[in-house]
């Protein structure tokens, strides 16, 4: 309400559209609230499509709305903690680790898998 009420464009175009897409998918459903982690995936999806566009054109308008919806996600695990958890991982496995068993102990949490998968491609020598 923030956004509307001080006019700002670019955030309140962002906002609109994500809770367009909310209310499209409640309606689809049949339901009233869609629960926190649908609102989740559906801003991530915004957020990946933003960050392909700023990596082909660099729009700065794009960027602002990234950051816009970047606030609303929960914050992803770090490059440190990552790679702690797959150096864990590595230590305490009594066979040879793989991508798999990586994946399903980040399993529920708030990560980006390229980052997990590269990690891992790095660290499993």
């Amino acid at each position: 309400m923030i956004a509307f009420k001080n006019r700002n464009q670019v955030v309140k175009a962002i906002l609109s559209t994500v809770i367009g897409e909310i209310q499209t998918v409640e309606k689809n459903l049949g339901i009233q609230d869609l629960p926190n982690d649908q609102v989740e995936k559906i801003l991530t999806k915004f957020c990946k499509s933003l960050q392909e566009t700023i990596d082909l054109t660099g729009d700065p308008e794009s960027i602002e709305q990234l950051k816009v919806l970047k606030n609303y996600l929960p914050t992803s695990m770090s490059e440190d903690e990552v790679r702690k958890v797959i150096l864990d991982l590595k230590v305490s496995s009594t066979t040879p680790l793989t991508i798999g068993t990586v994946m399903s102990a980040f399993a529920g949490k708030q990560v980006d898998r390229k980052l997990v998968a590269t990690l891992f491609a790095q660290l499993k020598d």
